[in-house]
């Protein structure tokens, strides 16, 4: 069915942003917890916001939501695992937001380790890849450790079982 260029599309049932000239007190105060997010059209609105807030391509981290909206970081780990749609949108943006890091990287607009580095924040397939880099840098820089303490107490028994000279 074609058309018409008179026909208007009706948008009354797409979900509408969150403002962002809210405060952070107006994410703080308990009352208004439970006031917005507890009705599905709030949480529709939120949802619609996180998304829309990650089509920008500078964003990298989920933090950044957070300041730009004026929403405290707890308060949003308290809608995810409050509100299960939530959850699942605040998961599938970090899942997101971690193939844009890595793609980052890949593409040498993000330095490699500072990409890479916290990438099981962002996607837990990559958290026992994760576990064991930092068991091998820990192991590493234990070894180098013992190594320089080991030289400097054999140096320290050198010297003291020196002769002094008269």
């Amino acid at each position: 069915m074609k058309r018409s260029s008179r026909q208007t599309v009706d948008n009354s049932n797409r979900p509408q942003e969150v403002a962002k000239n809210l405060t952070w007190l107006d994410h703080i105060d308990e009352e208004s917890l439970l006031v917005f997010p507890g009705k599905e059209e709030w949480r529709k609105a939120f949802i619609h916001t996180l998304y829309t807030w990650f089509d920008n391509p500078e964003h990298l981290v989920l933090e950044e939501f957070c300041i730009s909206h004026r929403i405290n970081r707890k308060n949003l780990w308290y809608l995810r695992d409050r509100y299960p749609d939530i959850g699942d949108a605040v998961k599938e943006i970090k899942i997101l937001l971690g193939a844009r890091r890595r793609k980052g990287a890949m593409t040498f607009k993000l330095h490699y380790a500072s990409a890479y580095r916290d990438m099981h924040v962002y996607d837990s397939e990559w958290k026992s890849e994760v576990d064991e880099y930092h068991a091998k840098l820990k192991n590493e820089a234990d070894k180098d450790t013992n190594t320089g303490t080991q030289y400097i107490y054999e140096k320290i028994i050198e010297y003291r079982d020196k002769p002094v000279a008269e």
